[in-house]
């Protein structure tokens, strides 16, 4: 069952009431990027950092959502802050992990 826009709407719903939740940011991110909904996908991403600066991956993946739909502004800026500032490998405190990291598919 891909029920993304309910997932959406779910994340959505939990935002309304409380904005700061890099996590739930990130998963509508991931939601959306599933849907190949990738301006929307940077959106939540970018989201996500003006929370937590240093959410896990969350700095790549929003270089790749751009890439995705051809918004090359900022990039070398946001490549040289990746290559200064590598993200944690892994960090468990709460992160929504995509599924597939989560059975170990690749």
């Amino acid at each position: 069952m891909e029920r993304y826009d309910e997932a959406i709407d779910a994340y959505h719903r939990v935002l309304s009431l409380k904005t700061d939740l890099a996590p739930a940011w990130f998963a509508c991110g991931a939601l959306f990027a599933k849907q190949f909904r990738h301006k929307e996908a940077a959106t939540a991403y970018a989201q996500a950092l003006k929370i937590d600066q240093q959410y896990p991956w969350t700095k790549g993946i929003l270089l790749h959502s751009k890439m995705l739909y051809c918004d090359w502004e900022g990039m070398e800026e946001a490549i040289e802050e990746i290559e200064r500032e590598p993200q944690r490998a892994f960090y468990t405190e709460n992160v929504v992990y995509p599924p597939k990291q989560l059975s170990g598919e690749r």
